[in-house]
């Protein structure tokens, strides 16, 4: 309110934040005097409650000092990183197989989308905005892939409300590592048989394998044959029992890829088949039923 000697930054109380250098004082032709300086926010910190207070170890040019502190309007600081977890409804799945990606922001962001998520080893689909810091996604795997898919979210590359960049490169929650494991499905499968025929079928796995044998299935009656057409693809040969069932399934975890990854049950239950033995046969679809040592996905 007039001319003052002896003021500086050290009367200045400033929450939060650090002030840069004071400029020179400014006679405003009003009669009043001001200075000015930047006020730079701390890092990483969300606080709205703040003010500026203004000492009284200053004073006018007649050494009269102010009879009070002075104190500025309150002012808010967001300078805080946001950050995401990622989480999937499956840690290990295979070809064929979905699995939900969710993706949960620490704070609301208007600016997330799909391209801030790098994915390997599959595609996402389906993106779907639940709320302004909860999205999901859909994942399925690629069909030429062996091993891990990875999805994950790096440093910057979206903001909050507020603009600040998010912060994840170092956290473990910023990404999913899915494992895409192999699985097995019966083809050809007769709803039954002949008694006494002779009789053959095909298993498709899901990716190539060296060492899936006869001892990866598990058989109600005596595989008469078993041969090797592909990497993917077996044919396995039985002679049907007079009267009763014949139950096959492949056991999960009995053989591995080409980069070791142990299979899985089938997602669908195409990896274990239930067949008539009846005086006429018929060829159709099959429904997969209980086998000893072998636990189904479902049944009826």
């Amino acid at each position: 309110s007039e001319d003052i000697q002896d003021f500086d930054l050290a009367d200045v109380t400033a929450p939060n934040g650090t002030f840069g250098s004071l400029s020179s004082k400014v006679n405003n032709g009003d009669g009043t005097y001001s200075y000015s300086a930047t006020f730079t926010p701390t890092a990483n910190i969300e606080e709205a409650t703040n003010q500026f207070v203004v000492g009284t170890g200053w004073s006018d040019l007649a050494g009269n000092a102010p009879a009070a502190t002075t104190s500025s309007a309150n002012y808010s600081i967001d300078t805080l990183r946001p950050t995401i977890a990622i989480t999937s409804d499956k840690s290990a799945m295979h070809h064929g197989q979905t699995s939900l990606i969710t993706f949960t922001l620490s704070e609301d962001s208007t600016g997330f989308a799909r391209n801030d998520v790098a994915v390997s080893g599959g595609s996402l689909s389906q993106w779907t905005e639940v709320s302004a810091s909860v999205y999901t996604a859909v994942f399925m795997p690629a069909n030429n892939n062996s091993g891990n898919a990875l999805i994950s979210v790096s440093d910057n590359a979206f903001t909050d409300l507020a603009g600040n960049l998010n912060t994840d490169g170092g956290d473990s929650d910023n990404k999913v590592d899915i494992t895409v494991a192999p699985t097995a499905i019966f083809r050809e499968v007769p709803s039954s048989v002949q008694p006494g025929s002779l009789n053959k079928m095909t298993i498709f796995l899901t990716e190539g394998s060296s060492n899936f044998s006869r001892s990866s299935i598990l058989s109600s009656v005596a595989l008469s044959g078993f041969r090797r057409i592909s990497d993917t693809l077996y044919e396995v040969q039985y002679v049907a029992p007079r009267i009763g069932k014949i139950r096959m399934g492949v056991i999960s975890g009995s053989y591995t890829d080409a980069v070791g990854v142990a299979s899985i049950a089938n997602s669908d239950g195409l990896d274990s088949i239930s067949i008539d033995v009846s005086a006429v046969a018929s060829y159709g679809s099959t429904t997969p039923s209980s086998l000893t040592g072998i636990t189904p996905l479902y049944s009826t």
